[in-house]
């Protein structure tokens, strides 16, 4: 709170960084992230929660956001509604913390990073097999496939593999479990039929088979218990692996994606579809305000 109001008096990021003993990432993160339970716990007078996360409409609004502040009760638990308003840089940055705050730092790593780059879901990262990230040769699949047995809606879609830094944390961490008797042989030594990703003492996740009348659910709660870790650690403890999810989504669709293109890539169903739409509905900004950050 010390921090957002520093800036609101116009300090800069590297000066209120400086002064907190901290980096500017960290001071932008914290920040955004309190100015949005701000907006969605008490509220900002002329301000809607996407606004919260724009440096220039706080301080054009800095007294209504000093007025929230001041009713503001830290303690109290977030909202249900919240969500994180992160860039892609800032969670990098914040998985980054990993190599000093985790006990297996390059899984932990590439297990969030296989989120951000591909927009999977939890159960699907504890299914995806060795074959699915690697040929034969040992080079990445950058178009690979996510198969049937492994999505969650059992149907095959597009997987991909493009970003470089979800290349680079996957490639670190399959580093750590290569066998150097076997380096040099096949999908670099590992068995194509193994998992991916393993729990921390080196096992596949289990996935649990729940049956609902004449259907079943199929559930995996160590990977989701792994994530909420993970999360915590790197300061984010209110993030989900669903929240993470719906951020992928936005960021889709703000680089030019439409639905249909973000439904499929995603294996989405026709009722999430529906949701999709309203999660991406744009609220409505004052021109003033739309000019104010167009550049």
């Amino acid at each position: 709170m010390t921090m957002l109001d520093e800036v609101l008096s116009g300090k800069p990021y590297v000066e209120v960084a400086a002064s907190h003993g901290v980096t500017r990432s960290a001071v932008e993160l914290r920040i955004k992230t309190l100015a949005k339970r701000l907006s969605r716990d008490v509220g900002i007078k002329g301000m809607d929660a996407s606004g919260a996360v724009f440096l220039l409409r706080l301080r054009a609004h800095k007294e209504a956001v000093r007025e929230a502040m001041s009713r503001f009760d830290p303690h109290a638990e977030p909202s249900s509604g919240e969500e994180f308003s992160l860039t892609m840089e800032e969670l990098c940055d914040a998985i980054k913390k990993l190599r000093a705050r985790s006990s297996h730092p390059e899984r932990d790593m590439a297990m969030v990073a296989v989120l951000l780059g591909t927009g999977i879901g939890p159960l699907e990262v504890a299914r995806l097999e060795i074959q699915d990230y690697l040929n034969p040769d040992g080079s990445v699949r950058e178009k690979s496939v996510l198969r049937a047995d492994v999505a969650k809606n059992r149907t095959e879609r597009p997987l991909f593999f493009t970003s470089a830094f979800v290349r680079g944390v996957i490639d670190a961490y399959l580093g750590t479990r290569v066998d150097p008797m076997r380096m040099g042989t096949a999908y670099r030594g590992l068995n194509e039929g193994d998992r991916l990703f393993l729990t921390g003492s080196g096992r596949a996740f289990q996935i649990e088979v729940i049956r609902q009348g004449r259907g079943r659910r199929y559930l995996c709660r160590q990977i989701h218990d792994d994530y909420r870790k993970i999360f915590h650690r790197i300061g984010l403890p209110g993030l989900t692996a669903t929240g993470v999810r719906r951020m992928v989504i936005r960021r889709l669709s703000e680089r030019g994606a439409d639905l249909d293109q973000i439904g499929e890539s995603l294996g989405l169903s026709v009722s999430e579809r529906k949701k999709l739409r309203a999660l991406l509905t744009k609220p409505s900004v004052a021109v003033d305000e739309l000019m104010q950050t167009l550049i």
